[in-house]
């Protein structure tokens, strides 16, 4: 299985869309975008020829816990076609998640979720009340 590294700035239209196309089926309200709240620094996807079959996104994001600011890897956009669930696709870009996010110097790999293959890639449940600001409408 090869999976391909594509940088934001990298991603062109045609892939975008093939991104959208996949994380419509997996979530609800995407409306065609290749993200579901915000872009991300890095995607890591897998093709099926030109069909795109699994995606996973990453940024380095600064966080505030309690009084310090720490460096994150976010995990997001975690998806894999319904016909090719349970071959091991996810797992392999969680796997190269975690090496890319091991050559950032982050603190931590954040991201949400309860699925079997994170506990069994060394996640584990933190619970950590968690708030964030919107800024929908912060400048007019």
């Amino acid at each position: 299985m090869r999976i391909e590294r594509i940088e934001e700035f990298g991603l062109d239209a045609a892939t975008g869309l093939a991104i959208a196309a996949l994380l419509d089926v997996s979530f609800d309200g995407i409306e065609e975008r290749s993200y579901v709240l915000r872009r991300h620094h890095l995607r890591l996807i897998v093709r099926d020829g030109t069909r795109i079959v699994g995606h996973m996104a990453l940024a380095l994001r600064p966080i505030r816990l309690g009084e310090n600011l720490v460096d994150v890897v976010t995990v997001a956009e975690v998806a894999t076609a319904k016909d090719r669930r349970g071959e091991g696709i996810a797992g392999a870009l969680l796997a190269e998640a975690i090496s890319n996010a091991r050559t950032t110097g982050a603190d931590f790999i954040l991201l949400y979720g309860v699925a079997k293959l994170y506990h069994a890639a060394g996640f584990r449940t933190v619970a950590n009340p968690s708030r964030w600001v919107d800024m929908a409408g912060r400048y007019t």
